[in-house]
Formats: C-alpha cells, structure tokens, sequence
C-alpha cells in the first residue's frame, strides 16, 4: 500500500508516493539527522504498525493514512512555526531539492 503526500511549494504542485516503511525510515532518519545538528523540532509519536488491527478494523489503512499526514502535519509546522528550514531527510522524502546537510 502506498501513501499519496501532495507537496506544495510556491507555485509548484506535485504528488510523492511512499510505503510505511518509507515514512518509517525518514522518520528514523529525520530523528538522528535532527539530534547530530540540535535542531530543536518536534517528533509526535509514529503510528505504530499492528497486524491485529489490520484483521480486526477494516478502516485501518484509512486511520494510518490520517494518523501519517498528522504526523508530517505537525512536523511541517513545527519547522515553520520555528522559522527553520527544512531537513534534508525530510525534503530528499518529499522530492524538494534539498540544502545537502
């Protein structure tokens, strides 16, 4: 299954496609790339994977597609909010040309 994430910058429009484990990594990535530079963001909690619920809650792949837009949402503010630019992991997931680290 894959995520849909449109990315808007000025202008411009595009939409990226990841895997769970796409996002997973980035946010692992994101995470160690953030505490090497002390940059002082916010990390939510991750939705966690659970194959119970995927049996047990045919709504599942559509609360995890939420609870990940919620999660990038608040990491995309956060940086905003700061006035801080955006990490290279996060912007190498989304597909913007980033500053290289």
């Amino acid at each position: 299954m894959e995520y849909h994430i449109t990315v808007r910058q000025g202008n411009a429009q595009w939409t990226v496609n990841h895997r769970y484990r796409a996002f997973l990594e980035m946010s692992e990535s994101l995470k160690k790339e953030c505490a090497s530079q002390n940059y002082p963001i916010y990390f939510p909690a991750f939705p966690q994977k659970s194959w119970w619920t995927v049996l047990h809650n045919e709504n599942y792949l559509n609360d995890r597609r939420i609870q990940l837009e919620k999660y990038l949402d608040a990491i995309l503010t956060d940086l905003s909010r700061k006035g801080l630019v955006l990490p290279y992991s996060l912007a190498t997931f989304l597909q913007i040309n980033p500053i290289a680290p």
